[in-house]
């Protein structure tokens, strides 16, 4: 078997979105079976300006910043953005490459849906973001009982002075550290 015959092979198996579009006639010559599904498509006959609509408005002005960055021919990868379908938003990461011969200029591409990592870093943020609330609140608490120990203990050493007993002034000292420590 060819190689190339083999990619096909490949490609039209993967879950990965594999495709090629045409620049010089605006369409595309190939979308595997992810692709295809992907993006909600019965058929590989569509327009840039289709797909580029499905991409959330938010986004279009940087993936064409990158589609124009691959056409010049500098090297574009992991080029995420949100595409919009009617029934959902998902996420896509896109690594194009430009082909150019004998007057053809095709766009290669590779992409994957990311939606689900998006998802789960969404929820590490969050709760990461809960974690530094709480600990601060407890840094917070904390810092009055800590500050109030350390002013306890100045007093005592002010008052145990008359003493003149050495070991009270250790465990002065002690107590005295380990409050600047916790402060800190």
């Amino acid at each position: 078997m060819e190689i190339s015959n083999l990619l096909v092979y490949l490609s039209e198996r993967s879950p990965r979105l594999f495709f090629i579009f045409d620049l010089n006639e605006d369409r595309f010559i190939y979308m595997n079976p992810s692709c295809m599904t992907f993006f909600g498509l019965a058929s590989i006959d569509i327009r840039s300006r289709l797909l580029l609509h499905m991409v959330h408005p938010e986004d279009r002005r940087y993936v064409l910043f990158k589609l124009r960055e691959c056409t010049d021919g500098n090297t574009v990868t992991d080029v995420e953005c949100r595409i919009q379908r009617s029934d959902n938003e998902r996420w896509l990461s896109t690594t194009p490459y430009l082909l150019s011969e004998n007057g053809q200029h095709l766009l290669i591409g590779i992409a994957e849906d990311v939606t689900n990592y998006k998802k789960i870093a969404e929820v590490l943020n969050n709760h990461n973001s809960k974690k530094n609330a709480i600990l601060n609140i407890l840094a917070h608490d904390l810092a009055g009982p800590i500050g109030a120990i350390g002013n306890i203990s100045d007093l005592l050493a002010k008052g145990a002075r008359r003493f003149e007993d050495p070991s009270i002034d250790r465990y002065i000292a002690l107590i005295d550290r380990i409050t600047k420590k916790a402060s800190n």
